[in-house]
């Protein structure tokens, strides 16, 4: 009889690296990123520089594309390091972070190195962070994408707790700016083909089998629509501008429906926010945008 012990979550240890990886990205796949964050939605002769790659206006690359590009390879890379110790249908987006060091050309290459830097105990569930570097050829930092993720069933072990959340939205004063951004009913079509293509977002059958009605907005379309909303608003759309974007992922968006998203301005260059469905329901919590003058 074999002693080998299956590995626990008591095993894993912050500051381990999960991963590196080479990630490239086209031009096209940075206009359907855009498209698939409602860049044009309203009016196509909107957004150009980001929605086209073959028109009078020089291409640029919304900076949350940033944030696909690191998921997309750090989630999986995440999955596999964690192997048995979790069941990836019970996976659920927690926070996500961003931070831009130079803005993204309209297509390159980058060298993207995963690394372990939270493993929470929450009794029903383990909360495991990560933090992502995009690295161009010439060893300079292009971005930083940090995200946390909820493993229901993975708790229990008797490791840390870790901090509590607050309770976002009591008694939160009058919003200074108030915007109101319509998704489309196929968006998830869209924003699948930039790098996640889980089901639970596009097929009925595997929505409902995971207790929604129906198929919902990924959580990262979500982010990138407030990321290119903010950006517009308080950046004059300039993604040299954008310097961090974070977010909570409190609850989830069915495609179509409207989001209203509240701005509270602080010192120059700084705002949090937080956007509802159109039931009042919060969808993102304690959001945190910065940017340069």
């Amino acid at each position: 009889m074999s002693n080998t012990t299956l590995p626990t979550m008591a095993d894993l240890q912050v500051g381990v690296q999960i991963g590196q990886a080479e990630v490239r990205w086209t031009s096209d796949g940075a206009v359907l990123y855009a498209l698939g964050v409602g860049a044009g939605q309203t009016d196509p002769g909107r957004e150009l520089a980001f929605t086209t790659n073959n028109s009078t206006v020089a291409q640029r690359v919304l900076p949350t594309y940033g944030a696909a590009l690191a998921n997309a390879y750090s989630v999986p890379a995440l999955i596999e390091h964690l192997g048995k110790r979790v069941d990836p249908t019970g996976i659920l987006h927690a926070e996500q972070c961003h931070r831009q060091f130079k803005e993204l050309s309209a297509e390159g290459r980058a060298y993207a190195t995963s690394t372990l830097t939270s493993i929470w105990d929450k009794g029903s569930a383990a909360v495991i962070g990560t933090e992502t570097d995009l690295v161009d050829d010439a060893g300079e930092l292009l971005c930083r994408s940090q995200f946390s993720m909820f493993f229901r069933g993975a708790g229990g072990w008797g490791g840390e707790r870790g901090p509590s959340v607050s309770k976002s939205g009591l008694h939160e004063p009058a919003p200074d700016r108030q915007l109101v951004v319509a998704t489309r009913p196929d968006q998830p079509l869209l924003y699948r083909l930039s790098g996640d293509p889980n089901p639970l977002h596009t097929d009925p059958v595997v929505a409902q089998q995971a207790g929604f009605p129906g198929p919902i907005m990924h959580g990262m379309s979500v982010y990138g629509i407030a990321g290119r909303i903010l950006l517009n608003e308080l950046a004059g759309g300039d993604p040299a501008r954008f310097d961090s974007l974070f977010a909570r992922f409190a609850s989830v968006v069915t495609p179509g429906e409207e989001l209203q998203i509240s701005i509270w301005l602080e010192s120059e260059g700084s705002a949090r926010f937080a956007v509802d469905d159109s039931s009042g329901k919060r969808v993102l919590s304690d959001g945190a945008f910065t940017h340069s003058r």
